[in-house]
């Protein structure tokens, strides 16, 4: 099956370094680490990127849901990040970007995603975005970049993601997922990859929050723990994903 990025396996695929495992915040949030491990397989050094994080800020009752801007993507790596519109069937969507060297990028169901056990897998229903690299309909098989690492589902798993089990036919008000994809160009060389990273680090720090996030935060916090105590449990997963 043709693979968007060559030369990875689900087997022994290894993590970008900050996603290490021994650090204190091996995650930030699902796009951002998507990124993360994207850029890395295709050879990029992702940190040139996150000049864009200087900019987070509390937005009253959450932290800015801080992402990769598209031009930033696009000028350090050559890649172009364009909506993908899902109006028929959305594996040969996913099938014909992919044919064409193409990184979809989808938003699909944590539940029927193995690399969440623990968490939404089996569990929750959970919209979350993965890198489709690999689709192998007839098999009913994908390997995808989801969070911090690069995973393998198949079976009921896939049927599930792409509502294909019996339940999920015929349901008349279910919404096609929105989608990106993504068109590659070649390898900055490194100078002018840290020429470019400072010239737009430059540009962010100089539309950085006026004020502390973290004290803004701190400001909110009496009225946020009042809620924590207050709600189930599983509301506090809810809480620090997105807060």
């Amino acid at each position: 099956m043709r693979a968007v990025v060559q030369g990875i396996s689900p087997v022994d695929y290894k993590r970008h370094a900050l996603h290490d495992l021994q650090r204190d915040w091996p995650e930030t949030n699902c796009y951002v680490d998507l990124w993360i491990e994207v850029l890395s397989a295709l050879g990029h050094d992702p940190v040139a990127g996150l000049g864009f994080t200087v900019r987070q800020d509390f937005q009253g009752d959450q932290f800015t849901f801080f992402k990769f801007p598209a031009a930033d993507l696009e000028a350090l790596y050559g890649a172009e990040v364009l909506e993908l519109s899902i109006f028929d069937d959305v594996i040969g969507h996913i099938e014909a970007q992919v044919a064409r060297g193409r990184l979809p990028m989808i938003e699909l169901d944590g539940y029927y995603l193995p690399d969440t056990k623990g968490l939404s897998y089996r569990a929750e229903h959970t919209k979350t975005t993965v890198g489709v690299n690999i689709i192998d309909r007839a098999a009913g098989r994908l390997e995808y970049f989801h969070n911090a690492g690069y995973f393998a589902l198949e079976g009921e798993d896939f049927d599930g993601l792409f509502r294909r089990l019996d339940s999920q036919r015929d349901v008349p008000d279910a919404l096609f997922p929105y989608t990106e994809f993504v068109k590659f160009g070649p390898l900055q060389r490194p100078a002018d990859l840290v020429a470019s990273a400072v010239k737009l680090l430059q540009r962010h720090l100089a539309r950085r929050p006026a004020a502390n996030p973290i004290r803004a935060y701190k400001a909110a916090f009496e009225t946020h723990a009042a809620r924590l105590v207050a709600a189930p449990p599983a509301f506090f997963h809810k809480y620090t994903f997105n807060v």
